[in-house]
């Protein structure tokens, strides 16, 4: 009689991993929460493209480099994001490229360089999305475009660019400024590009120093 006792006993307990069962449901009714980073998706490329209109404000006629630096200095996108955003900004007339008229700089070919600036469709956009940026990310990026103004400042202070002549020689012209005004210009004529081009890249490198040398060749102090 006990021995048939015990097994009807054990029946209950046998069935209490089927009552476990349930709980197991639980991964299932997270997953709407799990899928809320999705919806921010389109909110952080409209940012994004605030940011790349905020910086084209701030900071006009950029170059591509110049432009890619300080989108990437800023520390909100990676070039994948930067390069697809600017050209669907290019594409939607909020964003413009074009040379400059006498445009000096150029590019590793002897192009002159393109430079990007903000449309009046994208000044629209700007004002009407510029709280969109958040009150600290709008606060690191002015301070991070003041600061990159004041580069590129400096470096427009010292230019050098070549130009083929009509006899087929290169002419280099460097050239040193003080807050937009040009106060030092010198001009040679090569055989080739190559030295040209490295005369430009010398130029851009040590013109601090070499500037000082040629003024002490040409005004030698008296013995």
């Amino acid at each position: 009689m006990p021995q048939d006792n015990n097994p009807s006993d054990r029946q209950p307990n046998d069935a209490q991993p089927n009552d476990r069962q349930p709980p197991s449901a639980q991964p299932a009714d997270r997953q709407p929460s799990g899928s809320q980073p999705t919806n921010h998706h389109p909110t952080d490329k409209v940012t994004r493209k605030v940011i790349l209109l905020y910086i084209a404000e701030t900071l006009d006629s950029l170059t591509y480099q110049e432009f890619m630096e300080t989108a990437l200095e800023s520390m909100y996108l990676d070039y994948f994001q930067f390069s697809q955003l600017l050209t669907e900004l290019l594409n939607e007339n909020l964003l413009a490229k074009a040379v400059r008229k006498n445009e000096e700089t150029r590019t590793a070919q002897g192009h002159p360089t393109e430079r990007y600036s903000l449309t009046p469709g994208g000044l629209a956009v700007l004002d009407t999305l510029r709280k969109q940026i958040p009150v600290p990310v709008t606060a690191y990026l002015h301070k991070a475009l003041r600061k990159r103004e004041q580069d590129l400042h400096n470096e427009h202070s010292i230019r050098a660019m070549w130009k083929v002549r009509p006899d087929g020689q290169y002419e280099v012209s460097f050239s040193l400024y003080e807050k937009q005004t040009r106060y030092f210009k010198c001009q040679i004529t090569v055989p080739d590009e190559d030295s040209a081009t490295t005369l430009c890249e010398h130029w851009d490198q040590a013109a601090p120093e070499l500037y000082p040398q040629i003024l002490a060749l040409l005004w030698p102090k008296k013995q």
